[in-house]
């Protein structure tokens, strides 16, 4: 767990200089990034993308100020073709309590059924 929010840049090297680290993920702790992607729909009724797009998904894993545990996907599409500027997207998921503490000590899922 961790927040890591906040800026701070890469050093960078001039010509015949070695690159400094990597600058930190803005939004998150863990950074993904994905290209050569084909192209497609955004959602199933909205904006397609090209086979230009360029996803990149951040994952942060926090506690909140009540103990609670948090779990914040940010998703950001970058598209020349298609998208004038960049398509974020965040999804928030709440760590739930079992009775005997927090998931996944007593996870036990089931396979869905009708009745």
């Amino acid at each position: 767990t961790g927040g890591g929010r906040g800026g701070g840049g890469g050093g960078g090297g001039g010509r015949g200089g070695a690159p400094g680290p990597p600058a930190p993920a803005p939004f998150g702790t863990l950074r993904v990034t994905t290209d050569n992607l084909t192209g497609g729909w955004i959602r199933r009724n909205g904006a397609p993308y090209s086979n230009r797009t360029t996803a990149e998904e951040y994952f942060d894993n926090f506690a909140s100020t009540d103990g609670s545990q948090w779990l914040v996907v940010t998703q950001t599409l970058r598209d020349p073709l298609y998208i004038n500027g960049d398509y974020i997207t965040s999804s928030h998921f709440r760590r739930e309590a079992g009775p005997d503490g927090p998931r996944p000590a007593n996870w036990d899922p089931k396979p869905c059924r009708a009745e």
